[in-house]
């Protein structure tokens, strides 16, 4: 009889322990998914931002502007007195702007195609020297040049200001063998790093590069911080422009 007690303590006591042990691997697992959609979310936020600010094509006043006052009106350089001036031609003329206005008007209207690359990748430039408004971002900056590892972006979640404009895959294979092709079939080609934060997802880096032709782009490193649940630009650092 006392056998059997004891056997039977000794199987509760384990049921005890595998209760406790699932628990604790529950609650890790929670934990872990948490921590995983926050990153997730914030990431999701710094990059539409990003996507947004630097893909839009700025709006044109309503009405027509008008037309620029001549070189020798707007200087002040003095004009010879028995000097006569063609106001109408110096600099520029009303169908010069009206012309300026309707182009403009239909890149505003046009759906754009902006590519983006799914793959967070691993930073490409290192910064020596950080403007002195990103200076307080010197340790989280640390962390960031060190990081090796890639990310990932959900194309999907991305919501684009613009509604007529879409967003398609970054195809890397047919980038690297005829970039003026790639362009020939969109309008803009973005790229990232993974983003690196701090503990409390409060402060952020990330570097982004841009193209809109072969021989058109540039490459951006950005600051950010999150206030009032919005995430900002603190500072910038160009890397390079072509």
């Amino acid at each position: 009889m006392l056998i059997k007690t004891h056997i039977f303590t000794q199987t509760v006591t384990k049921m005890k322990n595998l209760k406790y042990i699932s628990f604790i691997v529950l609650i890790t697992l929670f934990i872990s998914c948490s921590d995983q959609n926050v990153h997730e979310k914030h990431k999701v936020e710094i990059i539409t931002l990003l996507i947004n600010k630097f893909s839009a094509i700025s709006e044109f006043p309503q009405k027509i502007p008008p037309r620029p006052l001549p070189l020798y009106k707007s200087s002040k350089l003095k004009i010879a007195p028995n000097k006569k001036v063609d106001y109408e031609t110096a600099y520029g003329t009303l169908q010069d702007s009206i012309k300026a206005f309707n182009h403009h008007k239909k890149l505003v209207a046009k759906k754009q195609i902006i590519a983006i690359d799914s793959i967070l990748d691993t930073p490409n430039y290192e910064v020596k020297i950080l403007n002195y408004s990103c200076k307080s971002f010197f340790k989280l900056y640390q962390e960031f040049i060190k990081n090796d590892k890639k990310g990932i972006i959900k194309l999907k979640k991305i919501k684009l200001k613009r509604v007529q404009d879409s967003i398609v895959s970054f195809n890397k294979e047919k980038f690297n063998i005829d970039k003026s092709q790639f362009y020939l079939d969109i309008d803009k080609g973005l790229s990232f790093s993974n983003i690196v934060f701090n503990s409390d997802f409060t402060r952020a880096i990330v570097e982004m590069h841009l193209g809109d032709s072969r021989l058109s782009g540039f490459g951006e490193l950005f600051f950010l911080e999150r206030k009032n649940n919005n995430w900002i630009i603190v500072c910038s650092k160009g890397l390079y422009t072509s």
